[in-house]
């Protein structure tokens, strides 16, 4: 099974750390911190920041930020990091990226506040063309759960932001807004495991305070889920099984 960790690394210098393997078990013992990608002339690190991570195995790992110069997406091999060439111009900022193994998609927004989406086929990274959007989006996150099944998910002026790709085209589908909110947005999107339904979380604004909001695609269409009573906003969402997350 497929881990998605989430994560952000900045730095001026940067640097990345990975875990050792133990001597006996499975059980990591320290971090070990490896250099990052190009860095630059005479060893002087490039300012770059990494937004999200996702690994299909311990030699199959990549990683979305970026920098002075644009978007970017690094590879980790088990050993090393390489930059990845990636469509241009890179006038577009990268927020998330996610596998289920074998499929890798990136997903990001450009300058001109249209959506960006990129997958990786046959081992370069291409633009996938979205169409008609929401617009502005306000991407936050994605969930692969095959090539023919991707979500990403965020806010536009309408609200929370729901696009799903059936292997053909993308289409809107999001989540309903709470009764008596004004605004809504998504924070995280995951799969449940082993089916074709994901869980997203984030949050609904009513009145002046931020409420939980989580929602559940049920394969066919979208269920909100009861939260917690009180004030607050889910940022993240780990989904073990239909019944835990």
């Amino acid at each position: 099974m497929t881990k998605r960790t989430i994560a952000l690394v900045c730095a001026a210098s940067v640097a990345l750390a990975t875990p050792t393997a133990a001597a006996t078990a499975t059980v990591s013992t320290s971090w070990q911190v490896v250099a990052s990608p190009d860095p630059g002339a005479n060893g002087a690190y490039v300012s770059r920041w990494f937004s999200e991570v996702t690994s299909a195995s311990a030699k199959a790992v990549w990683a979305v930020g970026n920098g002075p110069n644009g978007s970017m997406i690094a590879s980790w091999n088990g050993s090393a990091w390489k930059l990845a060439s990636i469509p241009q111009p890179t006038t577009y900022s990268l927020r998330a990226i996610d596998t289920n193994g074998t499929a890798v998609w990136a997903v990001g927004y450009s300058s001109a506040d249209a959506l960006t989406v990129l997958r990786l086929t046959s081992a370069r990274w291409r633009l996938s063309n979205v169409g008609t959007t929401p617009a502005p989006p306000y991407v936050t996150d994605l969930s692969v759960l095959s090539n023919s099944d991707v979500w990403v998910v965020g806010s536009s002026p309408a609200g929370a932001m729901a696009l799903h790709w059936n292997g053909r085209v993308w289409s809107s589908m999001p989540p309903p807004m709470p009764r008596g909110a004004r605004s809504d947005q998504i924070n995280r999107v995951e799969q449940v495991p082993g089916t074709s339904q994901v869980i997203a979380v984030g949050f609904y604004v009513s009145g002046s305070s931020f409420y939980p909001y989580a929602a559940q695609w049920t394969g066919a269409h979208w269920r909100v889920l009861r939260t917690p009573a009180g004030s607050g906003v889910l940022e993240g969402v780990v989904v073990k099984s239909p019944t835990s997350a």
